[in-house]
């Protein structure tokens, strides 16, 4: 349909239900705006030597940001003209540090916000508070896991791609595993997303291609 200049080298990008666009800047530190018309804003600037990665857009419309810098990680939610609303970084009961090295992030229909990180899958409540920590074992992981995006449907799984593993984990709301959608030999999981007739769009790294797969 068209190509739009990002003005950055990209590594994420959240739409909202207005048709804005919302980019993380890869290797750097700066979330830009995209409105419909094509006008590039930057909305926000992370400090403290914090780099931008993951982003998603809430269901009240905010903006949710992975921030990462070394045993220093965090969350922070912004309005979409970049106003800072809060911080998620320690859990609230015990004080401990709740991300490792985190990558993508999106939400699910209970307002969990789910997280990818170094060798699990964080998921904390809307007020920020730990639920689980998704870290499994098994014969199908000839690697260490090693989850890259997720996505959630309108049931509350919880899907993830396992780049190292070839696998696409699927988890219910609590974090209980279901299955797996695809066998090794098929693919490098990367980048996903779901559509509105339950597919998932899966991207195949380093093949040129787009997979699409009928689950539910």
């Amino acid at each position: 349909m068209q190509n739009i200049n990002s003005d950055c080298n990209v590594h994420d990008v959240a739409a909202s239900t207005s048709g804005d666009h919302f980019v993380t800047e890869s290797g750097g530190n700066e979330i830009k705006k995209i409105t419909r018309d094509n006008r590039i804003t930057g909305i926000y600037t992370a400090q403290d030597n914090y780099l931008t990665r993951g982003i998603t857009v809430t269901d009240t419309g905010n903006v949710l940001v992975v921030l990462y810098k070394y045993k220093d990680s965090k969350i922070v939610e912004i309005t979409t003209s970049g106003q800072h609303i809060r911080t998620i970084q320690h859990d609230p009961v015990d004080n401990k540090q709740l991300f490792g090295h985190p990558r993508f992030i999106c939400t699910n229909i209970n307002c969990d916000i789910i997280v990818t990180d170094d060798d699990k899958v964080v998921v904390v409540n809307e007020p920020g508070q730990k639920r689980f920590i998704y870290q499994p074992e098994g014969t199908q992981l000839i690697h260490s896991f090693s989850p890259q995006y997720t996505v959630t449907d309108k049931h509350g799984h919880i899907i993830i791609s396992d780049y190292w593993n070839c696998l696409i984990h699927v988890l219910d709301i609590d974090g209980k595993f279901i299955q797996y959608l695809i066998k090794p030999e098929y693919c490098l999981p990367y980048g996903m997303d779901l559509d509105n007739h339950g597919r998932l769009w899966l991207c195949n790294y380093g093949k040129e291609e787009i997979k699409k797969i009928k689950y539910l």
